[in-house]
């Protein structure tokens, strides 16, 4: 088993008598992302001409040095922070002050990945006053490379996914339970003189969870779905979401399984509440549309908004829709703008052609065009089909660009072989009217019939237009009346008023 590491937890080397503070280490993190630390003109070199360790000390007291044995500069940056310049390989770091006992900052007691500093990393260290403790207790955070672990503090069960509590100084056995890995008991020793400290324990996986599941990946490939289903289920039994999610996802779409949307329900929901946000999505998705429970909007957000506060981009775009729709949450459109954002900076290419309708329709924001062509652009270049059929309708009409008829016809022909309805009606009307193309009735019909057999209203009226009249194909009062029909049923005014003229 991996060691245990402890965080943040640094007790004094020495106490003053009569002294009721001292000067702690609140906060200590790595940083190797740090811009200063990246740049040549923070690039302090030592005598050997190899790069410095950066340490940021934030300390709440203007009387402080430093000691160490391998200290190459140290720079007052003013309110209350310091630079510290190490050599590589240095392992400790003693703040003094004229008022608080010394702290010695041991890099090697922290996480079992810094064993010393390293090159071109920024470490931030944050000193405070110790102060009195409240109530006799400590406050105590414990850091798990688990996010959804159970604490048992000598003996007494905490609540579940709760790492956060007061406790009183000394030793204390803890017990810690997360699924998916082996129960880990260990002994921690509280300070009495941090009034808030962190202890890192690191879990050690269930090896058996990562066997279980290939043999089932190998048997869904096989598409074996009976075996690997009954493989997903011994290792959902241990507590592991993905198989939750798996299994979920055959029940929910009939997958390997018929269809069985209060099973999907089942398996999402104990996934969601261990806080996967892939299960948080797809409950969000339940609600919305029903499936197996009763459609609530409420719900839907409740379970999109923590799958989105985790990220997840897909939820974020939905958290747009529900705010742009009003529904589950009062309309909103600043609220969706925002969401949309959000996932569309990840590359959600729903959300980036959702933020270029905004734009384009000056809903929420101003009118752009410019901005609705790249946000447009964005999600066609990756393929998605609504939005290469709205660049379609921007270079056909001259919105916010050059009017071009060929990049129209490109545009609609990605997103019409995909099988987008609208591109399929846009390229049928290029044809029909000779917009860009050689004017072409039976290409227009060929298109038209595809949109109207996806419900499509205009294709519709078009079909029954050309049955009507006659072009490219015989006339067919018949045929004419049922598309008109279809159209009509859908709103059409157009297909309305063409059935009134076909029964005068």
């Amino acid at each position: 088993m991996k060691r245990i590491a402890v965080l943040l937890v640094l007790l004094l080397a020495a106490r003053l008598a009569g002294a009721q503070q001292g000067l702690v280490v609140e906060s200590f993190r790595l940083d190797p992302f740090d811009a200063t630390a990246a740049t040549s003109e923070h690039q302090v070199l030592d005598n050997n001409l190899n790069p410095c360790a950066l340490v940021k000390v934030m300390i709440i007291d203007n009387t402080v040095n430093f000691k160490s044995d391998w200290i190459i500069r140290t720079d007052s940056r003013g309110k209350n922070e310091y630079w510290v310049y190490l050599c590589e390989g240095t392992r400790s770091l003693t703040v003094r002050s004229d008022f608080f006992l010394p702290t010695e900052v041991v890099f090697a007691d922290y996480d079992p990945e810094i064993m010393g500093l390293k090159k071109k990393n920024t470490y931030v260290l944050t000193l405070s006053y110790a102060g009195e403790i409240e109530d006799g207790k400590v406050g105590v955070t414990f850091a798990c490379n688990s996010p959804m672990a159970e604490y048992l503090i000598d003996g007494y069960a905490t609540e579940r996914n709760t790492n956060t509590f007061r406790i009183e100084p000394g030793e204390h056995t803890v017990e810690v339970k997360a699924d998916g890995y082996q129960k880990l008991t260990t002994t921690v020793k509280v300070s009495p003189y941090l009034k808030r400290q962190e202890i890192a324990l690191t879990l050690t996986p269930d090896q058996s969870i990562d066997s279980l599941m290939a043999e089932g990946d190998r048997y869904y490939g096989e598409k074996n779905y009976t075996k690997a289903l009954d493989l997903y289920r011994q290792v959902a039994a241990k507590g592991n979401v993905t198989a939750m999610k798996y299994i979920g996802y055959a029940y929910l779409y009939g997958e390997g399984v018929e269809k069985d949307y209060a099973q999907a329900f089942k398996w999402y929901s104990q996934g969601a509440d261990r806080g996967d946000a892939g299960c948080q999505l797809k409950m969000g998705y339940i609600y919305l549309e029903g499936l197996g429970v009763q459609k609530d909007y409420t719900e839907a957000v409740k379970w999109y908004r923590l799958a989105a506060d985790q990220g997840r981009p897909s939820a974020q775009n939905e958290m747009g829709n529900m705010y742009y729709n009003g529904q589950g949450v009062s309309q909103d459109y600043m609220q969706a703008f925002e969401w949309y954002s959000k996932a569309a900076g990840q590359g959600d290419y729903y959300a980036q052609t959702n933020l270029g309708v905004m734009y384009g329709n000056g809903v929420g924001v101003s009118q752009d065009y410019t901005k609705a062509f790249e946000w447009f652009s964005k999600a066609a270049n990756q393929g998605f089909a609504p939005a290469q059929n709205f660049l379609g309708v921007i270079y056909e009409n001259g919105i916010g660009v050059r009017q071009d008829y060929s990049q129209a016809f490109e545009w609609y022909t990605k997103a019409a072989n995909q099988g987008d309805a609208e591109a399929q009606c846009n390229l049928g009307v290029m044809y029909f009217s000779k917009r860009g193309v050689k004017k072409d009735y039976q290409k227009a019909f060929e298109w038209f019939s595809k949109a109207a057999n996806q419900g499509n209203d205009h294709a519709q009226f078009c079909l029954g237009a050309m049955y009507e009249y006659g072009w490219g194909v015989k006339k067919n009062k018949a045929e004419a009346e049922k598309w008109y029909l279809r159209a009509a049923a859908q709103g059409s005014d157009a297909a309305i008023k063409a059935l009134e003229r076909l029964q005068d």
